[in-house]
């Protein structure tokens, strides 16, 4: 069985000099029902869905400090700054659109 590989994802929001780089697990099963199950009526996924995508980072690197687990609950908890919020965002639609089989990959399963 093959392993499952984090995936590296440089978001689009850039505020500063240095690229800012995060290392995602890939959503599973349950990650993907947090979120989905948090999607408001515009599709858009509520603040419980971003903190459940938040603990499938697994690091980072760029001018925000260094990586934790404690780092990562501060943020996801309001210690942090609207960068923050749109990158959690980000993330989430990155992790929940690449936990959707497309088409093409069910048929050739």
């Amino acid at each position: 069985m093959k392993e499952l590989q984090q995936i590296e994802f440089v978001p689009t929001h850039q505020p500063f000099d240095e690229q800012v780089k995060f290392k995602l697990a890939p959503l599973d099963l349950q990650g993907q029902y947090q979120i989905q199950a948090s999607f408001g009526d515009g599709g858009i996924p509520g603040w419980d869905g971003i903190v459940a995508a938040s603990r499938y980072i697994r690091g980072w690197s760029g001018p925000i400090g260094d990586y934790s687990r404690q780092r990562v609950r501060e943020v996801v908890g309001g210690q942090s700054d609207f960068n923050w919020v749109i990158w959690l965002a980000q993330i989430t639609a990155r992790l929940y659109g690449d936990s959707l089989l497309k088409e093409d990959t069910e048929k050739k399963s």
